[in-house]
């Protein structure tokens, strides 16, 4: 074999080694398992995080709608009552006028959020935005989470009818 003949064979498989399109077996493989391994890391925290931020929003939803009883009763001339209850299972909470009738649709917390310190609790608000239910101090509302558990959400609800939120380490 002369050496034009040996050049053009070396050329050939040259080129056909950069014709070559697309990814090996082992490649793949390699990424799938680099990419298992990031979701095997991703997915706990991911739930997490997911179980913390229904918590929380919990928590506010509860504290928003007290607020929004208070402006309700203010804004019909009338009691309003917000009322936390056991449902089977579930923890829900309802606003209802003087009449029964129900202002917001039923509510109900996630499933592992709690209400401490029993069930039913009662929150009403007069023609004035002020609390008329839960004695002369402040009325309060403790919330825990099975998940979280060095976590509790305290919403207080003063006389004048003023609804804090407060997230206390336990």
């Amino acid at each position: 074999m002369n050496k034009e003949t040996q050049k053009t064979i070396n050329n050939r498989k040259s080129e056909s080694k950069m014709n070559k399109k697309g990814f090996t077996l082992l490649e793949i493989l390699v990424a799938v398992a680099i990419l298992g391994i990031l979701v095997g890391i991703a997915i706990p925290n991911y739930l997490t995080w997911n179980a913390r931020y229904e918590f929380k929003d919990a928590a506010r939803n509860l504290s928003s709608n007290l607020t929004l009883s208070k402006l309700n009763a203010m804004s019909r001339n009338a009691a309003i009552t917000l009322t936390l209850q056991a449902n089977g299972t579930d923890t829900e909470y309802e606003m209802k006028d003087a009449g029964g009738i129900s202002v917001i649709p039923t509510e109900i917390f996630p499933a592992d959020v709690s209400v401490v310190g029993g069930l039913p609790v009662a929150v009403t608000f007069n023609a004035f935005g002020q609390r008329t239910s839960g004695g002369g101090g402040n009325q309060v509302i403790n919330l825990d989470s099975v998940s979280q558990t060095n976590t509790r959400y305290v919403i207080t609800v003063t006389v004048s009818g003023k609804v804090t939120i407060t997230m206390n380490n336990i």
